[in-house]
């Protein structure tokens, strides 16, 4: 199983932006990052919280979206980022937390290269992986809440399983990063 499901990371595809992140965002368990690998923490090891938020980047998209699980306080909950995941599989990084009641938040960084132009000038196809991965992230139900000086948009936010999901395009990595966030 986990050669299969590593399998499908490696190969892209148009009916699942990430296969992985889908998974376990449906079944909010750590079982399709374990069967590939992921290395867990808790957030009480030495240097679990780098690894697991900034390294990942997962602790900029947090706050970047103001999607950090907090308390009533508004202070950031500890106690929902109890049991940490990272994951580097397919090219993909991951970065997952759990607490007692499951998944709290995922984060996916997936490649979305630009096509090269054939010849001079550019080509109208040159974002087409970024489409098809946008596209295969249509069950999240996105709508645009970021756009740059000239309309284009570069943040999305959803709904998924019990939380939300929000979207980001970050063209300097040539990558999409995907946040699930409960609650």
């Amino acid at each position: 199983m986990r050669y299969l499901l590593l399998g499908l990371l490696l190969v892209p595809t148009v009916a699942s932006a990430d296969p992985l992140f889908d998974r376990t965002v449906a079944e909010q368990s750590d079982g399709a990052a374990t069967e590939v690998g992921a290395r867990w923490y808790r957030a009480d090891q030495p240097q679990a919280l780098r690894r697991a938020l900034v390294d990942t980047t997962l602790l900029l998209h947090l706050n970047r979206f103001r999607a950090a699980p907090k308390k009533t306080d508004g202070t950031l909950d500890p106690d929902r980022l109890a049991r940490l995941g990272v994951l580097d599989a397919g090219g993909r990084r991951y970065a997952f937390a759990f607490d007692d009641e499951g998944l709290t938040v995922a984060l996916a960084r997936i490649a979305v290269p630009v096509t090269k132009s054939e010849g001079e000038g550019w080509s109208k196809d040159r974002f087409s992986r970024r489409a098809a991965a946008l596209k295969a992230l249509e069950k999240y139900r996105l709508k645009p809440i970021e756009r740059d000086e000239y309309g284009n948009v570069f943040a999305w936010a959803g709904r998924a399983k019990a939380g939300r999901v929000f979207v980001r395009y970050v063209p300097a990595d040539d990558e999409l990063c995907v946040l699930y966030v409960r609650g």
